[in-house]
């Protein structure tokens, strides 16, 4: 999806965007069909049913111009989606928390593995850092 930084406005400029004529790339029918067999929408918000996750913006944008949802819908699914994305961050660093609290072995024995796949990638001596909770070791 390219916002237009003149206009604000959302246009279709790539190849399967204009190719089909949806931000997703894929046909109108198939655009339709994810809509109706795999997403919901609850209160105006739209999740996937397998997932519970907010679709994507390019989603939610071609849904509106289809005419299946509304477009004074699309802001507040993206609201949604930093309040889901935030609690889920905030559960993940707790968990992270509490398995190093409650199982220190586990704990050591997860991040000598993180390690050992690190160094395989990086080389010896990087500092690698998870940037949701900061902890960081040497490769």
């Amino acid at each position: 999806m390219y916002c237009n930084p003149k206009t604000g406005k959302y246009e279709k400029r790539f190849h399967f965007e204009l190719k089909y004529d949806t931000f997703v790339g894929k046909p109108k029918p198939e655009v339709i069909r994810q809509f109706k067999e795999d997403a919901y929408v609850k209160e105006g918000i739209v999740r996937w049913k397998k997932s519970n996750n907010i679709p994507p913006k390019d989603f939610l944008y071609d849904w509106a111009d289809l005419g299946l949802i509304k477009h004074s819908d699309i802001e507040p699914n993206e609201e949604q989606r930093s309040v889901d994305t935030t609690a889920f961050l905030d559960d993940y660093i707790k968990r992270q928390e509490r398995f190093k609290k409650e199982d220190p072995e586990g704990w050591e024995e997860s991040r000598r593995e993180m390690a050992f796949e690190a160094r395989a990638a990086y080389g010896p001596g990087e500092r690698v850092t998870n940037i949701i909770t900061g902890d960081s070791f040497i490769t």
